[in-house]
């Protein structure tokens, strides 16, 4: 059995098969551009509901790689920013910013940055010093309250080895 497909009259709004161009009830003449546009918003319709139906290339297994890939590329992210945020700070605190080197530079697994490192003094020799970048902002070994927070956050703590 063939499929009729019908054309409606916009006139008095009969039905009648779409080879027919004129409307049988009123003699509305139909144009080929109704059909062209209704055949248009068909193939639009069909493709709209294939993108939101089709079933995906991916495996449930592909797609949870993508999501573990996204979510470390994200932490990655925010170690990095971490590291670098708090490496500016300690170069803004230097009397001689170029001097600085980083000794180590551990990113932890509580999301802190602890620094050991040497800078020149006024007298150009190098100093030792250690820093702490946490959720308390940036600390370092002149603060009153650097050395329970560096037992805290940083003394015996494991993590991620940076190099700056």
């Amino acid at each position: 059995m063939a499929t009729i497909y019908l054309n409606k009259c916009r006139k008095c709004g009969a039905e009648f098969n779409q080879n027919i161009n004129t409307c049988p009830k009123c003699g509305t003449t139909v144009s080929s551009a109704d059909n062209q546009i209704k055949i248009g918003l068909l193939v639009i319709s069909a493709m709209i509901l294939w993108w939101v139906f089709a079933p995906s290339n991916k495996s449930s297994s592909d797609l949870a790689k993508e999501q573990l890939k996204a979510e470390q590329k994200a932490a990655d992210d925010i170690k990095w920013n971490l590291v670098f945020t708090g490496e500016e700070m300690l170069k803004k605190m230097m009397r001689d910013p170029d001097s600085l080197e980083f000794d180590r530079v551990l990113y932890t697994e509580d999301e802190n940055v602890c620094y050991t490192y040497r800078a020149k003094n006024g007298f150009g020799g190098m100093n030792k010093g250690a820093a702490i970048f946490s959720d308390k902002g940036l600390i370092t070994n002149e603060s009153k309250e650097f050395e329970p927070v560096w037992e805290e956050k940083c003394d015996g703590k494991s993590g991620e080895e940076v190099s700056l």
